[in-house]
């Protein structure tokens, strides 16, 4: 076997250290002014959306608002609806405030309200009173 010649050997080796890494091709490098490119624009189209949907919410709400002051979006029937009730209820309390009201009055039973209604029934259709009913 032929050995190499060591001028060859030396070539080699001077190209391979020759060679530039791809670490440092343009690929990666930063177009100048990126930043106004797209940042810029994306930071004022987040600003101005807030800004728009801060005021779209505020006029929405300012209307939900008079349409609860001024009861706009009821109909005339709900309308009387809630003014007969508003009547009844200040009625109520009127009867309520005027008569002495007893709410320790004991509340019968089922069981007692059927007994008085049985004893009811049997005065009301005792044999005499029957005929009498029927004579007259």
């Amino acid at each position: 076997m032929l050995p190499t010649p060591p001028l060859f050997q030396q070539i080699q080796h001077t190209e391979a250290t020759r060679r530039i890494p791809k670490s440092t091709s343009n690929a990666n490098k930063k177009p100048p002014h990126s930043f106004m490119r797209v940042g810029m624009p994306f930071l004022l189209f987040v600003a101005g959306g807030t800004y728009f949907l801060s005021i779209a919410l505020d006029d929405r709400l300012k209307d939900k608002e008079q349409m609860r002051e001024l009861g706009g979006s009821k109909s005339d029937r709900q309308f009387q609806m809630e003014q007969e009730k508003e009547n009844l209820l200040r009625k109520l309390q009127k009867d309520i405030e005027t008569k002495e009201f007893d709410n320790t009055r004991r509340i019968e039973r089922p069981e007692e309200v059927l007994a008085r209604r049985k004893k009811e029934r049997e005065e009301r259709n005792r044999w005499y009173k029957r005929t009498w009913m029927w004579i007259t």
